[in-house]
This record gives structure tokens, C-alpha cells and sequence, in this order.
């Protein structure tokens, strides 16, 4: 079986979040779906729109392209680049004006084209040392 429609759904699934378009990208989702990443426990797909949010709200010029897709099974992967100014304040940090370049991969286990599992590994304490939060290391 070929992965090329799983590549194609993580491009999509991407491709609304760059446009910010959150109406769309909550459709990809199963309604029983957990995404994993944001926080300790599994956010579903109202979760995932509200964190999202907040991220647009901080980083109003962000973008966040997809730097590579892998897909095998039913499990596509893709890395990922988000780039913004901190313009809002941000999980209680407020706004710095800092330009931020934070990279992720974000993995997703795919039933019967919808995400029915999520997860994202992001470098956040890369955020919070490009915000000014955290020391940077020597």
C-alpha cells in the first residue's frame, strides 16, 4: 500500500494552521480524538483549537511550514518549523517584540480519515530561552 494519501493528509492537516484557518483544521480530527503535547494530559479537538489559538493570539505573524513528511501504516509524521514575532502575552509572559524560530515534529496516527491521536514534540524550552524566560546556556 502506497503512504502517498498519508503525506497528502499531513500536508492538508498542516496547511490549515499556516492559513490559521482553526475551523478546518479541527475537522481533520476524529470527535474522540487526543492530542498530546500541549500539556500533561490529551486535549480533543476543541483542546487543540484553543491552544492554537492562544499561540496565533502571542505570535500573530507566525507561520509554520512543513519541513518534511514521512508516513508508514497508519502513522504519518511531520517536521515542522514555527516562526513569529511575540506580539500578546503568552502563557503569562508578557509580549517582548522577540522573533522566534521553534521546530517540532508532530505525529499522527490516522483511522478512517480522521486523527484519531496526536502528539507533538516541540522545542518549548527553546521558546522560553528565546523569549528571554530562561537563561540560554553558556
Amino acid at each position: 500500500m502506497s503512504d502517498q494519501p498519508l503525506n497528502d493528509f499531513g500536508k492538508t492537516f498542516f496547511e490549515s494552521l499556516d492559513r490559521r484557518d482553526l475551523d478546518a483544521h479541527v475537522k481533520f480530527y476524529a470527535s474522540d480524538a487526543k492530542f498530546y503535547g500541549f500539556g500533561p494530559e490529551g486535549l480533543n479537538p476543541n483542546g487543540v483549537k484553543g491552544a492554537m489559538t492562544e499561540f496565533f493570539t502571542a505570535f500573530p505573524d507566525s507561520r509554520m511550514p512543513v519541513d518534511d513528511i514521512i508516513a508508514e501504516g497508519d502513522r504519518v509524521a511531520i517536521r515542522h518549523t514555527f516562526r513569529g514575532t511575540h506580539q500578546a502575552p503568552f502563557q503569562g509572559i508578557p509580549a517582548t517584540g522577540r522573533s522566534v524560530v521553534v521546530t517540532g515534529i508532530t505525529t499522527l496516527r490516522v483511522k478512517n480519515g480522521k486523527v484519531v491521536e496526536g502528539w507533538l514534540h516541540a522545542d518549548m524550552f527553546g521558546l522560553l530561552q528565546q523569549l528571554g524566560v530562561v537563561p540560554q546556556s553558556a
